[in-house]
């Protein structure tokens, strides 16, 4: 198994309405890491070590995003409506894979916007940091 080169990635989040629009300046982009709770089942009866189980339904997780920042843009403005909508939003990655681009579909809340430091030099960036809401749905692209 070799690993795939990462060149080509994009994030797409959707407006208001609904419509999924492309992120511009995207640097790099996480993966969402999702976790399972798991609960004790041991009693006064188990021996060997304490015994669980699994959750119902997992943890969908956080990941970040890190953009080009460019103030007032159209990205910039889809972010910031983003931020202060309360809903979940959809969401799309697109990232390079064995047999061509793959996707993962999701919702998301946008609950972080940070602003890097505005250097003398270089570009000015942005982390934008996602809260997952439900399952995500792999694909290919």
């Amino acid at each position: 198994m070799s690993s795939q080169p990462n060149f080509g990635g994009e994030f797409w989040l959707a407006d208001s309405a609904g419509t999924l629009t492309e992120i511009d300046g995207v640097l790099s982009a996480a993966f969402p890491n999702p976790t399972r709770g798991t609960y004790r089942t041991s009693n006064h009866k188990t021996t060997g070590g304490h015994t669980y189980k699994a959750e119902a339904l997992p943890e969908p997780g956080t990941f970040t995003v890190r953009i080009q920042y460019d103030s007032g843009s159209a990205t910039d403005l889809l972010l910031l409506d983003a931020y202060t909508d309360k809903e979940p939003r959809a969401y799309r990655r697109v990232f390079p894979g064995g047999s061509g681009n793959r996707m993962l579909d999701g919702e998301a809340i946008l609950t972080n916007y940070q602003v890097q430091d505005q250097a003398l030099e270089g570009q000015q960036e942005a982390i934008l940091t996602f809260q997952g809401s439900g399952g995500v749905t792999p694909a290919d692209a």
